[in-house]
């Protein structure tokens, strides 16, 4: 008898296929092999293909080994909104080369659109993909691919050029589009734009990644009396009517984020210093405060250029160098080659600006120029590693700026800076590693915070103090050689550094740049006969993945008013230091006497006792500022009751002489009072304090000094006389001998009394 064989059509197999576990992998892999004109036939006639059910598992097996695109062909990734990893990944291995040819009409008034075209050439390596391009929903108005009219297939916030219609090589597309406004900061008398991290595609669109560089050529129809910047150098202008047009000379290789330009009612001035033009671009109307600070702002910007120079080995990179200030840019700085811009009061300071000021503006101008080489001649492959430029960029900054103020105290301003907000995310539940991971860049906002600011800067001076100066320098150098005009990770960075010391970098980079938490070091000192016999630090923890903290720092023991520096390196769980093993019993013993010293470090219980009585004693403000930090620490984690941290605290208030040191012991005084004691206790035992905060603020000679006691005062105050002085001033019933309070003053102790319900308080807020 003859066998009856059902048939099957394609239809019918995906359909069985779906109850598959494979189901999607083959789906997918069934639509690349077929291609996407017999796909869409596909969909649209249902095409019958006979099969027998017996055949479904060789069709199977067909689908996984052997079609086309099944094992050696990318799959195309899911677009979801934003710009995943994976499709980050799948363009860069399609893309070899990208042009932009970009032109934009800017309009002089704020409620029309900006319009523009791109002229896209891109060279893929395959097409066994559709193409991506990341842009702004209903932006486009007009897609030609080689002169063909194309419908845009919009997905998310993507354009999807079909792979049948792309060819390997070159790739000409034409786009006319509307740019969204938020990116280009558009203003009555100006507009600039700003795209870090990945707003470049809700201008224009692109490949919005950091590791597709391309060269961009810009023009600009702007209104003729306004100027215009951008990355690279101007070819020409042309004036028609009320109307110029700015013509840009193509970029070396930048990723978008780098793109940028500005246009508006721009003042310039220029100055040639070490052979090299500056000219910098501004909107100031006050010529004295221009005149008074130009200079000053070039030869910052010569001598920057001319340290990373000798530095790096490597010549300045790109075409030319401008600034632009800005009156209410966004950050401190951003470092587009070419064309930094800058947050206009930083650059140009006031003619009584004190040495904190113009500390920050040198610190800031080292800091972008140094962007120059981290971050812009070599930038990272994926936003996860946003932090390695902005260390460098750091760290560079530092080296530049610290010998043009020898009066400051620099090692005291860095431990100041960095480990007490550090540690405030670093010892809590939600810390994270300092390289994290970024499935996606909508969340690269996310990356940013106190251990990529923070901690990273610590970590990067404990790798130059493992490798030293010298082969370090050297590392980087080679780091920088490697990857010119390209991108590279950390695991880039830490391969060439490894071939320059015999340290183990790789279990270095494990424990503080890819897993969370900070080291806890508890001290113990064994004393007899007057004597040290023994001391050392024990690791009561390790990091989230079970390392070990290496790290280089110094040990202070404090005996009588002197003190001894011990070299000290962590790298075990136990740590016994036997160069202590015999000295004179100390007064104190502290362990993290370093700028680089970072973590949890438990003092022996005599060290700690001491310091908690008589840390006014010691002489140096840096050593002061590290022993707090261990009391602070301590008291945070249960080991010091509040109350007797609070006691040391006030002794320490009376005396302290570094305003630095004084303003964070009057930060942790606020933090103290309100979030250790009940109100009771605010009340009853602490009543006294506003009342010291009051006369050690009128002793004040100094500005600065009165400033961070009163501000104090107002945070704390609750007593009704203390409310009274408070309402006083606000009503200018009340002065400060030697104090002018600001509008923000104001402000603030308008805020104060009404969140204290004072009485009146809402008439004074309807003034």
């Amino acid at each position: 008898m003859e066998k009856k064989v059902r048939k099957l059509n394609l239809h019918t197999v995906t359909i069985m296929l779906k109850n598959l576990p494979l189901f999607p992998l083959l789906y997918r892999r069934l639509r690349i092999g077929l291609g996407e004109t017999a796909w869409n036939n596909y969909n649209q006639q249902r095409q019958a293909v006979s099969m027998p059910p017996a055949a479904l598992l060789y069709f199977t097996a067909f689908i996984l080994l052997f079609m086309p695109g099944a094992c050696h062909q990318p799959v195309a990734p899911q677009v979801l909104p934003g710009v995943s990893q994976e499709l980050a990944q799948m363009r860069k291995q399609q893309i070899e080369e990208v042009r932009y040819r970009l032109h934009f009409f800017l309009p002089e008034q704020q409620d029309q659109p900006v319009r523009g075209s791109l002229e896209l050439e891109v060279k893929l390596a395959h097409t066994r993909t559709d193409l991506v391009l990341d842009v702004q929903p209903g932006a486009i108005s007009q897609l030609l691919l080689s002169g063909k009219e194309l419908q845009p297939r919009l997905v998310h916030d993507h354009l999807l050029i079909s792979r049948d219609l792309l060819q390997k090589g070159a790739n000409h597309l034409k786009i006319a589009f509307t740019a969204a406004d938020p990116a280009l900061n558009r203003n009555a008398a100006y507009l600039y734009t700003l795209f870090v991290p990945n707003k470049a595609s809700t201008v224009f669109p692109c490949f919005d990644q950091p590791d597709i560089k391309a060269r961009y050529e810009l023009s600009l129809d702007i209104p003729a009396g306004w100027v215009a910047v951008s990355n690279a150098p101007l070819r020409r202008r042309e004036t028609r009517g009320a109307r110029a047009q700015y013509y840009f000379a193509p970029t070396l290789p930048i990723s978008t984020y780098h793109f940028a330009f500005t246009a508006g009612k721009f003042h310039s001035l220029s100055s040639r210093l070490q052979g090299r033009e500056f000219t910098l671009y501004h909107l100031e109307t006050d010529t004295a405060k221009v005149q008074r600070n130009a200079a000053t702002i070039f030869e910052l910007h010569a001598q920057a250029l001319q340290w990373m120079e000798s530095y790096t080995a490597i010549a300045y990179p790109f075409q030319k160098f401008d600034m632009v200030l800005i009156p209410a840019f966004q950050f401190g700085g951003m470092e587009h080659p070419g064309a930094i811009f800058y947050k206009a009061r930083l650059l140009f300071l006031e003619e009584n600006a004190g040495i904190g000021q113009k500390l920050r503006r040198n610190s800031i101008i080292a800091h972008e120029t140094a962007h120059n080489w981290f971050g812009n001649l070599v930038t990272m492959k994926w936003f996860n590693d946003v932090w390695l430029k902005e260390v460098f960029a750091n760290f560079m900054a530092a080296k530049m700026v610290h010998p043009n103020f020898p009066e400051v105290n620099h090692q005291l301003r860095f431990i100041h800076s960095h480990q007490p907000a550090a540690y405030e995310e670093d010892r809590s539940a939600g810390t994270h590693p300092v390289q994290q991971p970024l499935p996606n860049l909508r969340e690269a906002s996310l990356l940013y915070g106190s251990i990529i600011y923070q901690k990273a800067p610590v970590a990067m001076k404990q790798l130059e103090s493992m490798m030293g100066e010298t082969a370090f320098r050297q590392g980087l150098q080679a780091y920088l050689q490697a990857f010119p005009f390209g991108n590279a990770s950390w695991d880039d960075l830490i391969r060439i550094l490894n071939a320059h010391t015999p340290a183990d970098l790789a279990s270095w980079s494990r424990a503080w740049v890819k897993e969370a938490g900070m080291p806890w070091l508890k001290a113990k000192l064994d004393i007899q006969d007057g004597k040290i016999k023994a001391y050392s630090l024990s690791l009561e923890n390790r990091s989230s993945g079970g390392y070990t903290w290496p790290q280089q720092t110094a040990l202070v023991v404090g005996k009588n008013g002197n003190t001894r520096l011990f070299p000290l390196f962590i790298d075990q769980a136990q740590n016994r230091l036997k160069d202590l093993e015999g000295l004179e019993a100390p007064d104190y013993i502290l362990p993290n006497g370093s700028e680089m010293a970072y973590g949890y470090f438990q003092l022996d219980p005599a060290s700690e006792a001491y310091l908690l009585e008589h840390l006014p004693l010691l002489q140096d403000e840096f050593l002061r500022q590290a022993a707090w930090l261990c009391l602070w620490e301590g008291m945070l984690r249960g080991h010091i009751a509040p109350a007797r941290l609070m006691q040391s605290l006030m002794n320490c208030l009376r005396q302290e002489p570094e305003l630095l040191v004084l303003s964070d012991r009057l930060d942790n005084l606020v933090t103290l009072y309100w979030g250790f004691f009940d109100q009771q206790t605010r009340l009853s035992t602490y009543g006294g304090v506003e009342d010291s905060l009051w006369q050690w603020m009128l002793r004040e000679v100094e500005a600065d000094r009165k400033t961070v006691f009163f501000k104090t005062f107002m945070a704390i105050a609750q007593h009704p006389k203390s409310l009274q002085k408070l309402d006083d001033l606000w009503h200018n019933k009340l002065q400060i001998p030697g104090l002018k309070l600001t509008e923000l003053d104001h402000t603030q102790l308008l805020y104060e009394l009404s969140v204290r319900n004072w009485p009146g308080v809402e008439a004074m807020l309807q003034q």
